[in-house]
């Protein structure tokens, strides 16, 4: 189970959008409009991102770290620089500097961070994260969803818990990078992967 379920929500009102309020530029080239409208498993941000990791069969729970330097406080703020890799079960986090407060599982990871789980997968310049909630906000960026395709930008994105994602001015779309021939367009964009429903404000099918 994953964030896809409550994208398909979205995927339908985008197919009601794109029914009643197409735009001129589509409705003359009815080549294009309604391609991809199948997720393709293009793995658009997966072929930009190389995720390292530490181990393939992490402890569970157990907390891993990598980095070219940095100072270790098991009690305090740890600080990493360089190559960084914080893994924990299936959450992996890759940055070029980090602070990580252990007595309450805070990272804060800064300078082309990626940030992949068994739900999604993004990339940020920034993201404050905590690893025993499953909980943080990312700014500006680029993710995708299960193992489908589905991908987008968000101008942020805050994970509420294990199973909530709020994106705020942000895209879908099941196209590949290179031939994006439709997404939608959110102010708001709420995904529950408990309850597998989505929704949104202000949508437009583009």
């Amino acid at each position: 189970m994953n964030y896809l379920a409550a994208f398909k929500t979205l995927f339908c009102i985008g197919l009601i959008v794109s029914i009643t309020t197409p735009s001129a530029e589509q409705t003359e080239d009815n080549s294009s409009f309604g391609q991809c409208l199948i997720p393709l498993h293009s793995k658009a941000l997966d072929s930009q991102l190389h995720l390292n990791t530490i181990t393939s069969n992490p402890a569970k729970d157990a907390v891993y770290l990598e980095a070219d330097s940095g100072s270790i406080n098991p009690q305090g703020i740890s600080k990493l620089y360089g190559n960084i890799i914080i893994q924990q079960n299936n959450t992996v986090f890759n940055a070029d500097r980090a602070q990580i407060n252990r007595p309450d599982s805070k990272i804060v990871a800064q300078g082309n961070v990626i940030l992949s789980d068994s739900n999604f997968k993004l990339k940020s310049p920034s993201v404050e994260y905590n690893l025993e909630k499953k909980t943080g906000t990312i700014e500006t960026a680029d993710y995708s969803l299960g193992e489908e395709g589905v991908h987008g930008k968000s101008a942020q994105i805050k994970q509420i818990d294990k199973n909530r994602l709020t994106l705020k001015n942000a895209t879908l779309t099941s196209c590949p990078a290179f031939k994006e021939s439709w997404h939608l367009a959110s102010s708001t964009i709420h995904l529950n992967n408990e309850t597998q429903i989505g929704d949104a404000r202000n949508v437009t099918f583009n």
